[in-house]
């Protein structure tokens, strides 16, 4: 609602919905179903989402870590195409959820950039052969684009690709590249946050006030954070993955809602609530 002094309140439209960092596969339930309860509450006319696709298949991280990686084997998180499967079935649902004309953003993210660096170092053909058929699929379309290099943004190219292997996505799913702009009320909404100026490392969100030019609703630090017209959007995932552990930490699930009159609120999302209970 927006409040004008003795004047009736008047209800405002959400522009733009900002979730905060998906990771499709260690996502938590609770607020995954509290994003689609902010779909259903908001109606948003645009959906903003940050490091959708997890990678936990071909995770670099753990690549040496043969006790992990066999227990991740059994358990069938492994499996590059199944993964990607389960993130089309969850766009297909936001889509949904959403409707049709309701444009969906997957910004280009590090977590997407698992995908070619796995290509690029072969893994799918040297040790990983359960995923050499995707592997081999995947390596034989992306060098075969036929336009500038410039314009090829390989993570964001081969997750789509990989996705369509299970079929067709709906025309309002967007994969925004990394270069990509989108801007609304003057907020930078393309940059997930993992860059920060002249090829360094993203920061703080006053540190990306500057590099996101004062006003920017970004992810990737999965802290809630605000600073002026900067603010960073929380995660979806469950809050105690095991490289978390041993330490403090900051994460909460949170997201961002950007208003047709261009303000911004942040919700946290606690034990899956997010609004009072009537």
């Amino acid at each position: 609602m927006e409040f004008d002094g003795d004047k009736s309140p008047n209800k405002v439209g959400v522009d733009t919905l900002v979730l905060g960092d998906i990771h499709w596969g260690d996502h938590d339930e609770r607020t995954i179903e509290a994003n689609y309860e902010m779909i259903e509450f908001f109606k948003p006319k645009r959906i903003i989402l940050h490091d959708f696709f997890n990678g936990h298949s071909i995770n670099h991280h753990e690549k040496d870590n043969v006790l992990t990686r066999a227990r991740e084997f059994n358990r069938g998180r492994l499996s590059l195409d199944e993964e990607l499967r389960a993130d089309r079935e969850e766009l297909l649902r936001l889509s949904n959820a959403a409707g049709s004309k309701t444009p969906i953003y997957v910004v280009a993210s590090n977590h997407h950039e698992f995908l070619p660096r796995y290509i690029n170092e072969l893994a799918w053909a040297k040790g990983d052969l359960w995923n050499a058929g995707i592997g081999a699929e995947l390596l034989s379309s992306a060098v075969r684009l036929g336009v500038p290099e410039k314009e090829i943004d390989d993570a964001s190219y081969l997750i789509e690709e990989g996705m369509k292997r299970h079929g067709s996505l709906p025309d309002n799913i967007n994969f925004l590249r990394l270069k990509d702009n989108l801007r609304r009320h003057g907020y930078q909404l393309a940059s997930h946050g993992h860059k920060g100026s002249h090829g360094s490392r993203g920061g703080s969100a006053k540190a990306r006030s500057v590099v996101g030019g004062g006003k920017s609703i970004s992810g990737h630090s999965h802290a809630m954070e605000v600073f002026g017209d900067t603010y960073i959007v929380g995660t979806s995932t469950q809050l105690d993955l095991p490289y978390t552990a041993g330490g403090g930490s900051a994460w909460i699930a949170a997201n961002a809602v950007l208003y047709d009159n261009g303000t911004v609120q942040m919700l946290p999302i606690i034990g899956g609530k997010w609004k009072a209970q009537k």
